[in-house]
Parts: structure tokens; C-alpha cells; sequence
């Protein structure tokens, strides 16, 4: 719309051009706006999508440290285990050789018992056969100045009575007794201390074998390579969770 004071001085066909030319710049005018928003949407767009790129990135990023540092820990603590277990091994074995060697010392307490009582039980025999029932009633039939019927030597003084006899086997079959209780109870100890031994040391190489053959370590090494990998590392070093660590500190995604 023209003023009041241009229309006045305007005929129609000059007021016409001029509306036209009028029109056309304002044509112009809202054309540029558009380019410019347009241009500026546009741009906005951009900046958004790669704000949201980046932010992808920094959340896979994140939670491919994230799975790093789990499986780092789960390697860690697979090694304490696997330690504590070779520790206890080594200690399983050292306390085996201690029985061992009370075994053996046993054994030689046993071989010394018995030859005591091998010892003992000659002699108790051997002075047994004096209250054999032949010896006792031949030993009665003779008497000083006789002829001794095994020896044939002259008997000197009178021989032992019945209860003489007795009264010198006495102590030894107490001390026989004394001698075979002492060897059975040694070798009893020496029986269980044995089985016990026996037991313990099936255990300790069962026990070994499985320490030997298990592979969770070893998979558990794997597990921490591979993910590592992911983060850009292809190997596992003392400083490597450190790293991540700081790395994953310094990831903020808003």
C-alpha cells in the first residue's frame, strides 16, 4: 500500500510499475529469509547428528572399557584363586612329608619292638619247656648224686621244685606280655599312620591334577585379549588398566 502523498503525484500506470517493482523485492526479500533459515536449519541439523555420532562413539567407547576392565578383574581374581591354590598345594605336600618321615621313624620304633619281643618270647619259650608235663615228672624222679638223662652229667644239688619253676618263668612271660602289648600297639599306630598317609597323598595328587588341568586362567586371559582388542590393544601390560581407567574417567556423555 502506497501513502497518500505518493498516490496523489502517481498516475495509473506509474503506480502500477511501482507496485510491481515493490512486490518483486519483497519476493526477493522473503526468497533470501528462506535460503537463510533453510541454510541455517540445515546447519543446526548437522551439528545435531554429529553431536549424536560422537556421542555413539563415546558410549561404545565407554562400555568397551567397561567390559575391558570386568574381564581384567575376573582375570585378576582367577589369579589370586590360582595362587591361594598352589600355595595351599606346596603346603598339602611339605605337611605329607612331615607324616612321612614320623612314618618311617614309627617303622624303625616297630622292627625294634619286635625284636624285643622275638627276643622275649625265645627265652620265655625256651624256659617254658621246663613246666613241660614230661620234663616236670622226670624232673621229679631225680635227685642229687643222680645222672641227668639228657646231659649225663651227675646232678649236683636238688632240683628246682614245681613251684621253683613257676616262680622263674614269671617274669618272663611278663616281660614277654609287657613286650608283645608294647609291639602291638606300636604297630597299630604304625597301620593307621600309614592308611592316613596313604589317603592324604591320593587326595594331594588328585588335587594336584585338577590344579594341573584347569584352563580358567588361561581362558580368562582370552577373554581379557579379546576385549582389549576392542579398545584399541593387543596387548595386556601392568600399566594397560591404569590406562583404562583414566580413560574411562574422562568420558562424559551428555
Amino acid at each position: 500500500e502506497w501513502p497518500e502523498a505518493v498516490r496523489e503525484v502517481m498516475n495509473e500506470p506509474a503506480r502500477k510499475a511501482a507496485s510491481e517493482i515493490h512486490a518483486g523485492k519483497a519476493s526477493a526479500r522473503e526468497a533470501t529469509r528462506k535460503v537463510v533459515t533453510d541454510a541455517e536449519a540445515a546447519l543446526k541439523n548437522a551439528n545435531l547428528e554429529a553431536v549424536r555420532n560422537e556421542a555413539r562413539a563415546l558410549i561404545q567407547e565407554k562400555g568397551f572399557i567397561g567390559v575391558a576392565l570386568e574381564r581384567i578383574k575376573n582375570l585378576e581374581e582367577t589369579q589370586k584363586l590360582r595362587q591361594e591354590e598352589k600355595d595351599a598345594i606346596e603346603a598339602k605336600a611339605k605337611e605329607l612329608e612331615g607324616k612321612a618321615a614320623a612314618r618311617d621313624t614309627l617303622r624303625t620304633s616297630v622292627t625294634a619292638l619286635k625284636d624285643t619281643l622275638d627276643s622275649t618270647k625265645g627265652l620265655f619259650d625256651a624256659a617254658g619247656r621246663a613246666s613241660d608235663t614230661y620234663v616236670i615228672g622226670l624232673r621229679r624222679k631225680l635227685s642229687a648224686g643222680d645222672v641227668c638223662p639228657v646231659c649225663f652229667s651227675k646232678i649236683e644239688t636238688a632240683l628246682p621244685t614245681d613251684e621253683e619253676v613257676e616262680a622263674r618263668l614269671r617274669p618272663l612271660e611278663e616281660a614277654y606280655e609287657k613286650a608283645k602289648k608294647a609291639y602291638e600297639e606300636k604297630n597299630a599306630e604304625l597301620l593307621r599312620a600309614e592308611a592316613d598317609l596313604a589317603t592324604e597323598q591320593k587326595s594331594l595328587t588328585e588335587r594336584t591334577g585338577t590344579f594341573k588341568k584347569d584352563n580358567t586362567l588361561s581362558t580368562r586371559l582370552s577373554e581379557v585379549l579379546s576385549a582389549l582388542k576392542d579398545c584399541g590393544y593387543e596387548t595386556l601390560e601392568e600399566k594397560t588398566k591404569g590406562t583404562l581407567q583414566k580413560r574411562i574417567g574422562t568420558i562424559n556423555v551428555r
